[in-house]
């Protein structure tokens, strides 16, 4: 392909220097310019180009694409507004502002492009793609996937818009549709390693680790370089006990990534249930640092710091007999969190709750006091239990020992609340990781004969 855009750019500039002012043979110069990689070239072609014919729009549209490759995104957008503004059918600037919105995080923006596209051409995939991702940045997977669906319609062979489906259902737990989308995008392309990875995920939202654990391989198998594979199948190790294996992927995860908290902090949890507390104490430490600049830089885990920080105060302070204090420790971090929603919702939902407050406050402060199982259940954990089910109360909740495990089991509670309540409950229970992270939490305590469950 090099020799052919030599070939190319050689025919080209003789083109030129028997046509100086021919703009359209400066622009498709530029254009080979720009597949060669050669940025710089490209873009002072496409000036001249535009010099020759200040109307050219196709020209606006080559440079914009030329500033876009070299992340100066302003430039590249005045570029295209400019070519959109000479041709206002041009449905390729549209594209071109939108992409480059979309990388601005400047979503809504994107969005307004995109859909000018698609009413330019409703039979354009491209737009339908573009859109569905910029909706999924918004965090409104239901339009996500029904742009999706719109470009499977269009195009029933398009692998990435199954995996990008599957991935917005994931998002939103309907773990089995997104399992479907998934194994489709893998049959249209075995090689996707990227898919084994998304329906790992979903395999592991679900507890089958097994099938998790097989997605994982076979991902690792087509990307060995892949921290988050080894990330997510370690992880999966630890829900099945296999905290050797675990640690294992842990540390690949973090050769290949040096930078990644979620890997230390992994595998810090890891050492811990293990009894190795040093070499704990050292991957949390580590884990918060790393979390706390990925957090700077936009894109952190607030949950994931918390549960690390939780980790290590354990961590430090556990010593043969755990103290009340520490036993109480997830419970004090969840109940700020609550107390944030509306403790007056809390009294409406279910009687008692202010009675439960109080004594828990109490069991807080006796340290040494040495509490019943169903005692540490309630310190640890969860006002949200006895919301689960109001019916059966306080008493039988526990008796049953029944954890939440999805969101949908809260789903007839939810929808007794105001929209505004709601809303707060569902951002507080959003993360699946949240619930993995309880589970590992459930799987410490039973080691250390502190809980039925």
């Amino acid at each position: 392909m090099s020799d052919n855009l030599e070939i190319t750019i050689n025919d080209l500039t003789k083109l030129i220097e028997q046509e100086p002012e021919n703009y359209s043979a400066y622009t498709a110069r530029g254009a080979a310019y720009g597949v060669k990689g050669c940025y710089d070239q490209a873009i002072s072609d496409f000036d001249r180009a535009i010099e020759l014919n200040s109307q050219y729009a196709s020209a606006y549209l080559a440079r914009g694409m030329a500033y876009d490759k070299k992340n100066q995104q302003d430039k590249a957008i005045s570029d295209f507004t400019k070519a959109i503004e000479l041709d206002p059918q041009y449905i390729w600037a549209y594209m071109a502002r939108g992409m480059a919105y979309d990388e601005k995080n400047q979503q809504d923006k994107a969005i307004s492009d995109f859909t000018k596209a698609i009413e330019l051409d409703p039979q354009y995939v491209s737009a339908y793609m573009a859109r569905g991702m910029a909706y999924d940045k918004k965090k409104q997977q239901d339009k996500a996937i029904s742009d999706f669906t719109k470009a499977i319609e269009l195009d029933p062979v398009n692998s990435a818009a199954y995996e990008k489906r599957g991935e917005a259902y994931r998002i939103t737990k309907q773990y089995d549709a997104a399992i479907s989308d998934f194994t489709r995008t893998l049959e249209l392309d075995p090689e996707s390693s990227c898919a084994y990875e998304n329906r790992g995920a979903a395999y592991r939202m679900k507890e089958l680790d097994d099938l998790a654990i097989s997605d994982y391989n076979n991902a690792i198998e087509l990307d060995p370089e892949s921290s988050f594979a080894y990330t997510c199948r370690g992880a999966s190790y630890c829900m099945t006990d296999q905290d050797d294996a675990a640690i294992s992927d842990f540390s690949k995860a973090i050769e290949l990534n040096p930078a990644g908290g979620y890997a230390y902090a992994s595998r810090g949890a890891a050492y811990q249930r293990k009894g190795q507390k040093d070499m704990a104490i050292s991957d949390l430490e580590k884990a918060i640092n790393l979390i706390q600049r990925e957090i700077a830089e936009g894109y952190g885990d607030e949950g994931l710091l918390a549960w690390t920080k939780e980790w290590l105060e354990i961590t430090k302070t556990d010593d043969s007999k755990p103290t009340l204090k520490e036993l109480g420790l997830y419970f004090e971090k969840t109940k700020a969190r609550i107390q944030q929603i509306e403790e007056k919702a809390l009294n409406r939902l279910f009687p008692g709750y202010a009675d439960y407050k109080k004594e828990c406050e109490k069991f807080t402060k006796e340290q040494g006091y040495e509490p019943t199982d169903e005692q540490i259940a309630q310190s640890l954990g969860w006002p949200l239990e006895r919301v689960v089910s109001l019916k059966k109360g306080v008493e039988d909740e526990f008796k049953n020992r029944k954890p939440i495990t999805s969101l949908e089991e809260l789903e007839p509670m939810l929808k007794t609340l105001s929209p505004e309540l709601q809303k707060e409950w569902r951002e507080f229970l959003r993360d699946d990781e949240t619930l993995l992270r309880r589970k590992l939490w459930l799987k410490y305590l039973r080691r250390k004969k502190l809980t039925n469950y």
